[in-house]
């Protein structure tokens, strides 16, 4: 009786883990959306999609240096909605295309070291310069949902001796300057405060001189030109790492805990009132996750047209929790994973495939000599 109870087990088990593989590895229909050939002697770096639907195509030279950090140019190419060619414009070794702003315009940088940023510049999609900002240094470039505001963030170890600045998007002109941050350590009241790692997380809301700043385990709503906070939370659930907007009401916050069992977990927040309406937590024991849960990580982290909780990963994996509308909230035990297209790597690097634009996913595969790029139509399961 127990051999055969022990057999059914075994069996059960094994389909349960056949299931979920052969789930997993469902492929999504996708529709063509823009489709290029890749110019003689280059190679393909990336691509952007704007609000307005403007797509961007970046190359750059094939490099015989092994220590060569640039290329000597590179080129970007802009198509209107229409995929109608609107620019081509070679850059040179010292400059880069870093993508379109959340109102469209066109961001390069520059700067002789690929990890330091000097310059950036905003261009119309055209290619009609609009303004410069200078001295960026190794700050991380954070938008409000609209692009009304742009934030040179200094965080983690740089918030204790760098300025976080403000610009208006509209002007160029600086709007507000803070830091650097001084920290207290941790205390028997506050153990997941940190003297170490300075800031986790500056978000600016791009409306009423509202900013979003996370130090330690606690996050506040602030203001540019008042002292105080408008809400805190006190302790989101362990050391803030980084953040981001997923839509205009809602933030994604990633935080962690270390000990003999690493937590990571992301927390959904409504800024406008400081609750946080959905959380998704993972351990880590001996390298083991305790849930089959992509990285909890908020820069990876999007919602599409239907609001449910996207994770998208650079090697071609889309993880999806969906919102179950009658609860208003995501449903973590409904978790959908896909594996999408072919990785595509670069001759020295993966390349980041994945754009998520106004609710819709979309990705590149390289074929031949020629750039696909496809937007998403179905993921099957997704309201099962």
């Amino acid at each position: 009786m127990k051999k055969n109870y022990l057999k059914l087990s075994i069996i059960v088990g094994f389909l349960i883990l056949t299931s979920w593989y052969a789930f997993s590895q469902e492929p999504a229909q996708a529709e063509v959306a823009f489709e290029k050939k890749v110019p003689f002697g280059m190679i393909f770096k990336g691509f952007d999609i704007s609000s307005s639907g403007h797509r961007a195509l970046f190359f750059i030279e094939p490099s015989d240096q092994i220590n060569k950090i640039r290329p000597d140019w590179s080129r970007l190419e802009i198509y209107d909605p229409d995929n109608k060619l609107i620019l081509e414009k070679a850059l040179d070794r010292d400059c880069f295309f870093h993508g379109f702003s959340p109102d469209g315009k066109i961001i390069l940088s520059y700067g002789g070291d690929p990890m330091v940023i000097g310059t950036l510049q905003f261009l119309t999609p055209g290619g009609d310069e609009l303004f410069k900002i200078d001295g960026v240094g190794d700050r991380r470039i954070i938008f409000d949902p609209s692009g009304k505001e742009l934030a040179l963030a200094a965080l983690g170890y740089d918030g204790l001796y760098e300025d976080t600045v403000v610009f208006d998007t509209k002007t160029g002109k600086e709007k507000f300057r803070q830091g650097p941050i001084k920290l207290p350590g941790p205390t028997t009241k506050n153990t997941k405060a940190t003297a170490f790692t300075g800031p986790g997380l500056f978000l600016p809301v791009g409306e009423d001189n509202l900013y979003l700043f996370g130090v330690g385990a606690s996050l506040f709503l602030k203001k540019y030109d008042e002292p105080g906070e408008k809400w805190t939370i006190k302790d989101i659930g362990g050391n803030i790492s980084n953040g981001k907007f997923l839509d205009e009401q809602h933030v994604g916050v990633s935080y962690y805990v270390l000990g003999s069992a690493y937590k990571e977990g992301l927390a959904v927040v409504d800024w406008e009132n400081g609750q946080i309406v959905f959380r998704l937590e993972n351990e880590r024991v001996n390298d083991q996750k305790q849930k089959e849960l992509p990285s909890l990580d908020a820069d990876k982290a999007y919602f599409d047209k239907e609001k449910n909780l996207v994770f998208l990963n650079e090697d071609s994996e889309i993880f999806i929790v969906p919102l179950e509308k009658e609860r208003r909230s995501w449903q973590e035990k409904k978790v959908r994973y896909y594996v999408v297209g072919r990785v595509l790597k670069s001759p020295t690097e993966r390349v980041k495939r994945f754009r998520l634009v106004r609710g819709e996913i979309y990705f590149a595969d390289q074929e031949s000599d020629r750039i696909i790029i496809r937007k998403i139509k179905i993921l099957k399961g997704i309201s099962e």
